[in-house]
């Protein structure tokens, strides 16, 4: 028995599929000698001021983003989408073509400069932060570096069975790097350029007091501590009176911290993820002393009270 023939089924499928979607054109900002051009642009979004052109002719958009374009002097004159600038700090630029050449699709950028503040609003000095990282809902990863600005993209279009919309992007701070740790909890943060080009960052910042002490009289000792930071940069601090010290703004991560003291000190750990009162604790020379003149003390008292007791066996 014959099979029946199935390719002329899957030809007829395939054409109907390629006829039903739309092809977008690939090349951004430039446009293709397709025959005439529309009678009709629109822009989406609306974009009033867009800029176009047909060979070396220009024209605009008016307030409802519909552009006109001028009659063509010769079949398949080339028109193209031109970037443009559509108020201070926002850029629009071409995406692609949708139903032919009579919808643009346009992206608008953002020139946006992060901010930092810490938990109580004070400003953080930008130089401090190394890296910052956005992630954006179009899949895209945006890294700023010591606060400088950047373009970011701030709506997309995206096709739809009643044809075009355009959709805003949201970023998150994927992580913001200060002194080798990160000092925001990812994605809690979110971002829409089209509502605020303001980006301003609540960095996770804490205050640690420290206290260094005798270990063993509990009389303040020493004349400053040494901080190493998440990052392995060490920095000496000052002790103030009272053997007391309160560094600020310190940025969340793992640190070890010592006391510079006369004596015997190791370096701690801290965790720091919060407000902290640290106490450090030395081993003077004193308490050395102390405890060996005890041991001494109690070696002689034991030798003279065996003293006596030999004594009296003997008569």
């Amino acid at each position: 028995m014959r099979r029946p023939c199935v390719a002329p089924c899957a030809c007829a499928a395939l054409a109907a599929t390629l006829l039903l979607c739309p092809v977008p054109s690939p090349v951004r900002g430039e446009g293709a000698r397709l025959g005439e051009p529309p009678t009709t642009i629109q822009t989406v979004p609306r974009v009033p001021g867009m800029r176009f052109s047909l060979d070396a002719l220009q024209f605009s958009a008016d307030q409802q983003g519909r552009a006109r374009p001028p009659a063509a002097r010769a079949s398949g004159a080339a028109l193209r989408v031109l970037d443009t600038e559509v108020s201070p700090g926002v850029r629009a630029r071409f995406d692609r073509w949708y139903r032919g050449r009579s919808i643009a699709a346009i992206n608008l950028y953002y020139r946006v400069a992060p901010r930092f503040v810490d938990l109580s609003g004070a400003p953080v000095d930008p130089k401090l932060v190394s890296r910052l990282v956005l992630e954006g809902s179009q899949g895209r990863r945006h890294v700023f570096t010591r606060g400088r600005p950047q373009w970011l993209q701030g709506n997309r279009v995206v096709p739809e069975s009643e044809g075009t919309r355009s959709t805003p992007v949201l970023y998150v701070a994927d992580r913001v790097d200060v002194a080798g740790s990160s000092v925001v909890h990812r994605a809690q943060q979110r971002f829409f350029p089209t509502q605020s080009r303001k980006l301003e960052l609540r960095l996770l910042f804490f205050s640690v007091r420290f206290t260094v002490r005798d270990a063993l009289l509990g009389f303040p000792i020493g004349s400053g501590i040494r901080v190493s930071f998440p990052g392995g940069q060490q920095q000496r601090e000052r002790l103030g009176p009272g053997g007391e010290l309160t560094l600020r703004s310190l940025p969340r991560g793992d640190y070890r911290v010592r006391a510079e003291a006369p004596g015997i000190s190791s370096a701690r750990p801290i965790a720091l993820s919060r407000d902290q009162q640290v106490q450090l604790q030395v081993i003077s020379w004193l308490d050395v002393a102390v405890v060996l003149l005890g041991l001494a003390s109690i070696a002689l008292a034991l030798f003279f009270a065996r003293r006596p007791a030999r004594l009296v066996g003997r008569g």
